[in-house]
C-alpha cells in the first residue's frame, strides 16, 4: 500500500509545484523559438545551424529548468538552495560545452565542401565566404610629382598589371576600366576614379563580390616606382604593401604581378601559367601605341565615346601593327557599334597573334568569332571542348550557360553547368543569380529563393537577392512580403535608387499615388549616375503612360535617351531606347519621329543587323491596322531569328502573331500565340518582366472578344491580386462584368481607373474607354 501513497503523493507535489504546466511551457517556447530562428534565417539569410544551437541549448538546460521548477514553481517566497546555486551554474557550464562543441565540429577549417544533388541539383557550400579562387579589383593609380602630359601613364600601369594579373586562371582580376565596377565610383563624383577615399574604394570592391582590392601610387623620377597595397574588402585590413620600381611601365608592371601572387593570404594555387607572356608582349613595347590604347580604353570609360574610342584604338594598331589585344579590343568595339563584319576582321587579325595570347582569350576570341558569323552552333561547340580541355576552368562553364540560355528552352543543362562552375569556384555570387533565374525559368520557385538566399550569404550587405526575392513575391501576388522585401532592400544599401524605384511602382499597383510619387522624389535624390537617371525616367515613363500622360511619357522618353546614351553602347541603346519604345511614340502621335530616328540609326549599323529594327516597323503596322505589310514583316523577323537562333526574341514574335490575329478576329490563333509569348517570357525573367502586364492585358480582351467572358473575367481578377489598380486590366475586367451582368463589381473596377486617371492628359485612349464604360453603367442600371 505504501508504492500507491507515494507515488500519488509524488504527482501531488508536481500539480503544487506547477512542473507540468513549466514543462509544458518550456516545451512550446523551444519550439517557437526554433521557428522564430528558422524565420529570421529565411528572411535575413542568416547561417542556418542558427536552428541546431537554439535546440541543443534548450535541450541542454532542461536539467536546470525541471531542479528551478521543483524548487520554486509552488506559490510563495522561496530561497536558493545549495542544489540551485550548484546544479544551474553547473548546467550553463554544460550548455557553454556544448556549443563550443558544435562549433567545433561546423567550423569551416573543419567541414568539407559539400556538393549535394537531387533532381535539380542545388549547391551547398559549408563556408561560402570562402573563396577557391579568390577575386581582386584593381583601382586606378594615383600620381606623384607626374606631369599632366603624362597621366595616361597611371592608367597604362592599372591595365598593364590587371591584364598580366588575369593570366593566372587560378584568380579573378578586374579594373575600373570594367564599366560595373567603375559606374559607382562614377557616381560618387570621382569621374577620374582616382584619389577615392578608402571607405568608398572599399564599399565599391565589396559591391562586386572582390576578396582584395589593390590601390596603388605611380611616381617618377630617375625611375618608374610603383608603391601598392592589397586590402581584404571584408575586413579592411592591410594585407600586403609592395614597392617595385624600373626603367619602363613594363618592368615594374611584371615585378608587381610576380610579388601579387607570391602573397600568401591570397592562397593561390601554384600554376605554371604565371607571368606566362612578359606585359610588353602581351600588350606592346610601343609606348605611343600604348598611349593611343589607353585613351581608347578612357574614352569609353569616362565618356561612353565608342568613335573617339575606335579612332585611338585604330592609332594604336597603325603605330605598332603587331599589337594583338588592340585587335581584340577593336573587335569589342566594332560589335557594340553593329559592325559585324568589321568587328569579325579584327578577332581573326587578333588570333592570327596567338602567341600572344592566353588559352583562354584565344578561345575567348574563337567564339566572338562564331557569333559575329551568326554561327552559335560552331561557339556552342568550341565551349564543350573547352571545357573538356580544361575541366577545372570554371569560366567556359559560365559562358557556355550563358550561350544556351539564348540558343535554347531546356534549362536542365544550364542548371547543370552552373552548379559544376559553383563546385569549383563557391565564390561566385553572381552565378547564384543566373542559377536562380534558370530555376525561374522551370517555375521552380523553392529552387530560385535558396539560389537567391545563397547569394544573400556571399553578399549579406547587398539589396539585390532582397529584391530579386521580392520581384518572386509579387509573381506570387504577395504584394505585402514584395513591400518588405523591397524596404528591406532600400535599407541594405540607402543609395541605391533600384529598391526605391520598385517600391515606387508597388504603391502605383495599389493606386497609392502619393506614396509613388514621394518615392520618385526619393530615387531622384538618390540618383547621381546616369544609370540611377535612366531607372528613374523608366519608370517615370511607366507610370506616365498607365496613368493616361502619353505627352508627358514621350517627355520622359526623350531624357531616357539621353541619359541612356552616356553610358550604354550604340546598339544597347537603339534598342533599349527607341525600338522597344516604339509604342510611347504612338501614343504621343510621334509616328513620323520614330520612322525618321530609326531609319537614320540603322544606317550605321551591319546590313545583317538591321533588319530588326523592323520590330519597330511592325509595331506601327499592326496599330496602323496594316495587315498585309505587318504580316511580311513578321515572316522576315521570322526567319531572321531562326537563321540567328535568337530565342530571346521569340516572345515578340508570338505576341505580334497574338495581335495580328486580334485585329483579324482569329480569336482561337490570337489565344494561342499570346499562351506562347507567356511561355517565352518566363524564359527570361530578368528583362521580360514589363512584358507581363502587355500579355496579361491582350489575352484577357481577346478572350472577352472572343466570347468566354467567364474565362476572361477569371484570368483579369487573378491577374489583379498582383496590381489591384492596372487600368487597362480594370477595364477589360468592367467590359466582361458588364456583359455578365455584374454590375456592382463592374463600378469597382472602374473607380481604380478614375483613381489612376484622375490627372490624365485629354488626348488619353483609356479616358475614352473609361467615358464608354460609364455609359453603359448608367444603361445597365
Amino acid at each position: 500500500m505504501t508504492a500507491p501513497t507515494e507515488s500519488s503523493s509524488f504527482f501531488k507535489e508536481l500539480i503544487k509545484r506547477r512542473v507540468l504546466p513549466i514543462i509544458g511551457i518550456y516545451l512550446g517556447a523551444t519550439v517557437a523559438l526554433m521557428e522564430f530562428s528558422g524565420m529570421v534565417i529565411e528572411r535575413y539569410g542568416f547561417n542556418d545551424q542558427i536552428v541546431d544551437y537554439v535546440l541543443a541549448i534548450m535541450l541542454t538546460f532542461i536539467p536546470a529548468m525541471l531542479i528551478l521548477a521543483w524548487r520554486h514553481g509552488a506559490p510563495g517566497k522561496d530561497e536558493w538552495g545549495k542544489v540551485e546555486k550548484i546544479g544551474v551554474p553547473a548546467n550553463l557550464i554544460a550548455v557553454v560545452i556544448v556549443i563550443f562543441f558544435l562549433n567545433s565540429q561546423t567550423s569551416p577549417s573543419n567541414a568539407p565542401q559539400i556538393i549535394e544533388h537531387s533532381e535539380t541539383p542545388m549547391l551547398q557550400s559549408k563556408s561560402p565566404e570562402r573563396a577557391t579562387i579568390p577575386r581582386l579589383g584593381v583601382l586606378f593609380f594615383d600620381e606623384m610629382d607626374v606631369p599632366t602630359d603624362r597621366e595616361w601613364e597611371s592608367y597604362a600601369a592599372t591595365f598593364l598589371l590587371t591584364n598580366q594579373l588575369r593570366q593566372n586562371p587560378n584568380m579573378y582580376t578586374t579594373s575600373l576600366f570594367d564599366d560595373d565596377f567603375f559606374w559607382e565610383v562614377r557616381r560618387a563624383g570621382y569621374q577620374d576614379g582616382k584619389n577615392l577615399p578608402f571607405s568608398l574604394a572599399r564599399r565599391v570592391a565589396r559591391n562586386n563580390d572582390l576578396h582584395y582590392f589593390l590601390r596603388g601610387k605611380l611616381s617618377k623620377s630617375d625611375k618608374y616606382k610603383l608603391d601598392l597595397t592589397v586590402y581584404d574588402s571584408k575586413t579592411a585590413n592591410e594585407i600586403k604593401q609592395i614597392s617595385v620600381s624600373g626603367d619602363t611601365l613594363f618592368a615594374i608592371t611584371d615585378s608587381a604581378t610576380t610579388l601579387i601572387q607570391n602573397i600568401p593570404e591570397l592562397e593561390l594555387k601554384q600554376t605554371s601559367s604565371i607571368n606566362q607572356i612578359p606585359s610588353q608582349e602581351f600588350a606592346t613595347n610601343n609606348k605611343a601605341a600604348l598611349k593611343a590604347f589607353i585613351e581608347s580604353l578612357m574614352a569609353t570609360t569616362f565618356q561612353n565615346d565608342y568613335e573617339l574610342a575606335s579612332e585611338r584604338v585604330e592609332k594604336a594598331i597603325e603605330l605598332d601593327p603587331n599589337f594583338a589585344y588592340a585587335y581584340f579590343r577593336a573587335g569589342i568595339l566594332a560589335a557594340d557599334q553593329g559592325l559585324l563584319e568589321k568587328s569579325n576582321q579584327y578577332f581573326k587579325k587578333s588570333l592570327s597573334y596567338n602567341y600572344k595570347l592566353t588559352p583562354r582569350l584565344r578561345l575567348t576570341i574563337r567564339a566572338a568569332i562564331y557569333a559575329t558569323e551568326q554561327n552559335p552552333q560552331e561557339q556552342i561547340n568550341l565551349y564543350r571542348n573547352w571545357i573538356e580541355l580544361y575541366p577545372n576552368d570554371y569560366e567556359p562553364k559560365n559562358q557556355l550557360a550563358f550561350v544556351l540560355k539564348f540558343r535554347t528552352e531546356d534549362r536542365n543543362e544550364i542548371i547543370q553547368l552552373l552548379n559544376d562552375s559553383l563546385a569549383i569556384n563557391p565564390a561566385q555570387a553572381e552565378v547564384y543569380g543566373n542559377l536562380a533565374e534558370a530555376y525561374l525559368a522551370q517555375n521552380k520557385i523553392n529552387e530560385a529563393k535558396q539560389a537567391y538566399q545563397q547569394q544573400r550569404k556571399l553578399r549579406p550587405e547587398s539589396f539585390r537577392p532582397l529584391l530579386e526575392l521580392g520581384f518572386i513575391a509579387l509573381s506570387e501576388g504577395k504584394l505585402d512580403e514584395a513591400e518588405k522585401l523591397f524596404s528591406q532592400a532600400s535599407l541594405m544599401e540607402s543609395d541605391k535608387v533600384s529598391p526605391v524605384l520598385e517600391l515606387a511602382k508597388l504603391a502605383f499597383r495599389q493606386g497609392d499615388l502619393k506614396t509613388t510619387q514621394n518615392k520618385f522624389n526619393e530615387a531622384a535624390m538618390i540618383s547621381q549616375a546616369p544609370r540611377q537617371l535612366a531607372m528613374l525616367k523608366q519608370a517615370e515613363m511607366l507610370v506616365a503612360t498607365l496613368s493616361g500622360k502619353p505627352q508627358k511619357a514621350y517627355q520622359l522618353l526623350e531624357e531616357f535617351q539621353q541619359t541612356i546614351s552616356e553610358f550604354e553602347n550604340p546598339i544597347e541603346t537603339l534598342f533599349g531606347a527607341y525600338v522597344s519604345q516604339t509604342e510611347t511614340y504612338l501614343q504621343a502621335n510621334k509616328q513620323e519621329v520614330i520612322e525618321e530616328q530609326l531609319n537614320n540609326l540603322k544606317s550605321g549599323f551591319d546590313p545583317s543587323l538591321r533588319p530588326l529594327v523592323d520590330f519597330a516597323s511592325l509595331f506601327i503596322q499592326i496599330k496602323n491596322q496594316e495587315l498585309t505589310q505587318a504580316k511580311q514583316t513578321h515572316k522576315k523577323l521570322t526567319e531572321l531569328t531562326d537563321t540567328f537562333q535568337l530565342l530571346q526574341l521569340r516572345y515578340l514574335l508570338h505576341f505580334t502573331a497574338g495581335r495580328i490575329s486580334e485585329v483579324e478576329n482569329n480569336w482561337q490563333e490570337a489565344i494561342k500565340n499570346l499562351s506562347n509569348a507567356e511561355d517565352n517570357i518566363r524564359l527570361y525573367p530578368s528583362f521580360t518582366r514589363h512584358m507581363d502586364p502587355i500579355i496579361e492585358e491582350a489575352t484577357i480582351r481577346v478572350l472577352r472578344k472572343s466570347g468566354d467572358v467567364s474565362k476572361s473575367i477569371e484570368r483579369a481578377e487573378i491577374y489583379l491580386q498582383k496590381w489591384p489598380f492596372h487600368p487597362l486590366i480594370n477595364i477589360e475586367y468592367a467590359k466582361s462584368l458588364i456583359e455578365s451582368e455584374q454590375l456592382e463589381k463592374a463600378r469597382n473596377a472602374i473607380d481604380k481607373v478614375k483613381i489612376i486617371l484622375n490627372n490624365a492628359e485629354s488626348q488619353c485612349f483609356a479616358c475614352g474607354e473609361l467615358q464608354k464604360l460609364d455609359e453603359r453603367l448608367i444603361k445597365g442600371e
